[in-house]
């Protein structure tokens, strides 16, 4: 009775760890861009020329919304208050 328990437990790991393979494979076929301080998965597909991406930082990457606004308009917005 044991090995079978251990046996079903171990399928049903496999099945698991198939079903996480899958997803990221599906995931990754879809290739969008990933933003490089927080790496959460963008809405903008690799294939867009940088040109055309919003919150694209030249000789850096692409950041999300919420890291730009972090790194770029609230420091712009402090440094000008000091002065």
């Amino acid at each position: 009775m044991e090995e079978t328990k251990i046996k079903y437990r171990f399928k049903q790991t496999t099945m698991i760890e198939k079903n996480r393979n899958r997803e990221n494979s599906q995931c990754s076929d879809k290739k969008y861009e990933q933003c490089i301080c927080c790496h959460k998965t963008l809405n903008i597909p690799l294939d867009v020329e940088i040109e055309f991406r919003p919150f694209y930082i030249e000789g850096a990457g692409q950041l999300c919304y919420d890291c730009y606004q972090e790194l770029y308009v609230r420091n712009i917005k402090n440094i000008r208050n000091r002065s």
